[in-house]
């Protein structure tokens, strides 16, 4: 069970944000660009942390986008490495954690560009180790954490130091190398009490903790997490919460206390963090499969008192059989979907045990052997000492002596390689150090505690004292903004009422010349409606068309009221005569030159 207790603790990035806080630093970014172009570089930085805090992940890719054709745009090296970490950080973010190596290599190439230490280049190499370190490539990720801690040396970022020393602590745990990591965690430590930097400090608390499962000391392991909850708030604690019920989970499953161990893993099969969620499915299955393995009736296994089902234990056993093999599944299935492939050996173990219950053996080997290519693969020595035992055990089963013996030498082997005497004298240093820096982790908490009240109440009597003056300053203020108030308001008053007596004068002026308009308007009116009197007179009359042409119709459209065009006839002798006229213009003008 130990060997699924260890989760890397990547301290995620945390910042304080509101709605109105995203808003405008949104507005600032895109509509009201800074003519500064490092302050602008700033501001997409901010707004994509913005984004993580208040957890709009969808709104991260435009805004790492927007800053890559910003800084393409000034082609600035250390702002090209600034905008594809943030591309980075997104795919990191949607768990696509080669597609982030790949984006984060390329931030790398511009910042390896830049010519003075920055903090951005142990940004970037810290975010490559991360991630290769989730996907199983410990080599890459160490000297990648390697890198990040010389460049966190050359920018004095002591909060990076700190980080990458937990990384590289990591490596060592993955590999069996135990006192390396102690004494790689004790200087994170160190430095995180230095900065009082609560995260970090229960950050290494947490892998250290790994530790002294790995040495078979899970009781020390669980004081040690009580210790934590004891020592810091549910709120201090909330994004830790999950790894810490997993593994003192998996500590009790080692103490064999089962219904503990299921108690604190269950908690952690709704976390939205795959390799978490992925730990508890393995673990759960697990105890299940241990439970069966142990001897207990089908009956008594807490599943089944769960559910109360009235089953013979045959049938109990093949339903818990059941349930323990969609545990190894959904475990393998979590990690599959991030890719992390040093985490696949726990569900590949899992079915190996599986499997052996059920007396599968030929599969259990197959499980077992790919857990041990991605052991191999990856250095994790630790893990492929247990490896070792059960192929051993299995070839055994299997009637192959010779098999069985090949992987008792590794056995042998591996064992005398992690359990040396100089090895476990220096673990049980690291140890004492450990111990010692916790004892001044606490004095140091207690003092600074003390200091801090001291330092509140001098900072609130200086407070008093200046809230004070301001109250003197903001009454004065307050008079003479209003006293200018008052001047503003009656000047305003004045030219006010002048406006109205000018608008009073042009409306009458207005009115007067609107009246003149309208008689104007009606005598031209007049006139063109007489004038269409005129010109229907000198129209033939209908009776005498109807005379000539009996069988007629006049069709007469006029533009305005009268017309330009005009129509005659008349009969000489047997003659009939017609006349169409269009006079050039029309309405008015044309009817005038007709």
């Amino acid at each position: 069970m130990k060997h699924i207790l260890f989760i890397l603790v990547f301290l995620p990035i945390v910042f304080f944000s509101q709605t109105s806080y995203l808003d405008s630093l949104s507005d600032a970014t895109y509509n009201h660009p800074s003519s500064d172009d490092s302050l602008q570089m700033h501001n997409y930085v901010s707004l994509f942390r913005a984004h993580i805090a208040n957890k709009t992940l969808d709104s991260l890719l435009p805004v790492s986008n927007q800053a890559i054709v910003f800084a393409k745009k000034k082609n600035n090296p250390k702002y090209l490495a600034s905008a594809y970490n943030l591309l980075g950080v997104y795919y990191k973010a949607k768990k696509d954690f080669n597609k982030a190596i790949e984006v984060f290599n390329l931030a790398n190439e511009f910042s390896e560009k830049i010519k003075t230490p920055e903090r951005i280049q142990c940004v970037v190499y810290y975010n490559l180790s991360t991630s290769h370190t989730i996907i199983g490539n410990l080599d890459s990720a160490y000297n990648y954490a390697k890198k990040s801690y010389q460049a966190a040396i050359n920018t004095g970022d002591v909060k990076y130091q700190s980080l990458t020393l937990s990384l590289i602590a990591t490596y060592y745990i993955k590999i069996g190398s135990f006192p390396s990591a102690l004494d790689y965690l004790n200087k994170s430590l160190k430095l995180a009490i230095e900065e009082q930097d609560t995260a970090r400090i229960i950050a290494v608390n947490l892998n250290i903790g790994k530790v002294l499962s790995d040495n078979d000391k899970h009781k020390e392991m669980i004081a040690l997490y009580d210790k934590l909850l004891e020592d810091y708030d549910s709120t201090t604690l909330a994004s830790q919460k999950d790894l810490i019920n997993l593994n003192v989970g998996a500590a009790y499953a080692e103490l064999e206390m089962y219904d503990k161990s299921l108690e604190y893993t269950y908690k952690v099969l709704n976390s939205n963090n795959n390799i978490r969620r992925g730990l508890a499915n393995g673990n759960i299955g697990e105890i299940y499969l241990l439970l069966l393995k142990s001897g207990v009736p089908p009956s008594e296994i807490p599943l089944i008192q769960k559910v109360n089902l009235e089953l013979d234990e045959q049938k109990n056993e093949e339903l818990i059989l059941e349930v323990i093999s969609d545990h190894f599944t959904k475990s393998f299935e979590d990690f599959e979907e991030i890719n992390a492939e040093n985490y696949k050996i726990f569900p590949l173990k899992h079915m190996g045990e599986f499997y052996n219950y059920t007396n599968n053996h030929e599969k259990s080997v197959q499980a077992y052997k790919k857990a041990w290519d991605i052991t191999e693969e990856k250095k994790m020595l630790n893990e492929q000492k247990k490896l070792t035992e059960e192929l051993y055990e299995q070839y055994k089963h299997l009637g192959k002596p010779s098999e069985a013996l090949l992987w008792q030498e590794k056995f042998v082997e591996i064992s005398d390689s992690l359990n040396s005497n100089e090895n476990q004298q220096e673990i049980g240093k690291q140890f004492a150090q450990f111990r010692f820096t916790n004892i001044r982790l606490k004095d140091s908490l207690e003092q600074n505690k003390k200091d801090e009240i001291q330092q509140i109440k001098a900072k609130q009597q200086i407070q008093n004292i200046k809230n004070e003056e301001l109250k003197k300053y903001y009454l004065y203020a307050g008079l003479a903004l209003t006293s200018l108030l008052l001047v503003v308001l009656f000047r305003r008053i004045n030219v006010t009422k002048k406006q109205k007596h000018l608008i009073e004068l042009q409306k009458t002026e207005m009115e007067r010349k609107q009246v003149e308009l309208s008689k104007s308007h009606l005598e031209i009116r007049d006139s063109i409606n007489y004038s269409r009197k005129i010109q229907k007179a000198i129209f033939p009359s209908p009776k005498y068309v109807n005379s000539i042409f009996p069988e007629n119709f006049i069709l007469f459209q006029p533009k305005d009221v009268v017309s330009g065009d005009f129509y005659w006839c008349h009969e000489v002798g047997n003659k009939k005569i017609i006349a169409l006229a269009d006079c050039t213009g029309h309405g008015v003008p044309g009817a005038f030159m007709t």
